[in-house]
């Protein structure tokens, strides 16, 4: 038999954890924290404050990282970050120039 591990989680897991209850609400609260959870569309969807109907369009076009399950997209919370942080850049470098923007 197996010894049954202690899973122990850094400062930065434990927080991550917090703002992902945070934000994704009370409904996460009852089931059972998960370090790098596959997040669902309505997941995504409420994270970044967009439509469902979004997340699929964004996620079909291969223009947000995600993977199917069984016919449903799931996404990991590293890949949206890792998203997030690129147009983040891409949006900082057009400001630089001058692009986009209203005079």
């Amino acid at each position: 038999m197996v010894p049954n591990r202690c899973c122990r989680l850094s400062k930065l897991d434990y927080f991550a954890l917090f703002s992902q209850s945070m934000i994704l609400g009370r409904e996460r609260e009852s089931m059972p924290p998960k370090v790098n959870q596959a997040l669902t569309v309505r997941d995504v969807a409420a994270y970044l404050n967009v439509d469902e109907k979004t997340i699929y369009r964004l996620a079909q076009r291969g223009e947000l990282p995600g993977f199917k399950v069984a016919g449903a997209w799931r996404f990991q919370s590293v890949d949206l970050q890792c998203w997030i942080d690129q147009r983040k850049r891409v949006s900082a470098k057009r400001k630089a120039k001058g692009v986009g923007t209203k005079r």
